[in-house]
């Protein structure tokens, strides 16, 4: 498969200033055996929080086949490094009505790099087109960025040949981590499902069903495309709630540049106690996002 890499980009890759030598060994691995994926694994992915794209007759997470296609003949996932001038590739992107960005890797030097876009319109004129006449065809979703351990696509990769791989549990990888005290919306797993259907208990002994924690703290997304909640997080207490949303935009902007929509609301008291920049209009938030 062809991919001209040094293809001049719409606007240049701006430095988010920070290093991720673990994520450019992974996507340094796929680039090199981007033929192989796409001939033998196309359907291979890696972990998507919430709202993300899905993609193909069974909506899965942006598999690699898309991502390669993509790469190869979408400009704005490629471009120059703005520190060392090697190749940079698009890994995530997002946005809302209004604004968004895309987020990459530098397979040179190992630095985070970023291009600001006009909201989703320009995503899905973008994808849409590329993608329509191939098993990968965009179904739902606002966009696409990594939230987990890449384990299968590292399997695959090592299968295929590739020696300096990333540890699947390497920090790089780590899933937003959920407050500890409380989550809303706790992950099913296998072993807690099969935990509940172990031990049947009468109602009477039910321990009692607790109530929900008094902060909430949730990222959302307003588009044309898909308008929702990406991540949400119970807490306990309004330093746990504050603490939360300021990881949330740490992380946000470390891999896009954008702080996000995130809000902290104290539910006794039904108002927000905190937000970010990329809330425009508090008030709306809430009778939007917490009636």
């Amino acid at each position: 498969m062809s991919l001209d890499i040094s293809a001049v980009s719409p606007t240049p890759w701006e430095s988010v200033g920070r290093r991720d030598p673990d994520r450019a060994r992974l996507y340094r691995a796929v680039f090199q055996y981007r033929t192989e994926l796409a001939t033998c694994y196309p359907w291979v992915y890696l972990p998507q929080w919430r709202g993300a794209f899905k993609f193909g007759e069974l909506e899965r997470p942006c598999p690699m086949g898309a991502l390669i296609l993509l790469w190869d003949r979408w400009p704005l996932l490629r471009g120059g490094c703005p520190e060392c001038k090697a190749p940079a590739l698009g890994i995530s992107f997002g946005g809302y009505l209004i604004g968004g960005s895309i987020g990459g890797i530098c397979l040179g030097c190992d630095v985070l790099v970023s291009r600001r876009i006009a909201g989703t319109s320009p995503i899905r004129s973008g994808v849409e087109p590329i993608l329509k006449n191939t098993p990968f065809y965009l179904r739902t979703g606002y966009g696409v960025g990594s939230s987990g351990a890449p384990a299968a696509l590292i399997a695959v990769l090592q299968e295929l040949g590739a020696t300096d791989l990333p540890a699947a549990n390497s920090p790089s990888f780590q899933a937003e981590d959920a407050e500890s005290e409380e989550e809303d919306e706790p992950a099913a797993t296998e072993a807690n499902v099969v935990a509940q259907h172990k031990r049947p208990r009468s109602r009477a002994a039910r321990a009692p069903v607790k109530s929900p924690p008094r902060y909430v703290v949730k990222e959302v997304v307003s588009g044309m495309a898909w308008s929702g909640a990406i991540w949400a997080v119970g807490c306990l207490s309004r330093e746990s709630a504050e603490r939360a949303l300021k990881r949330r935009v740490a992380r946000n902007m470390a891999e896009g540049g954008e702080p996000g929509a995130v809000m902290a609301f104290d539910r006794e008291i039904n108002c927000l106690i905190s937000w970010s920049d990329g809330v425009a209009d508090p008030k709306a938030a809430v009778r939007w996002w917490f009636r």
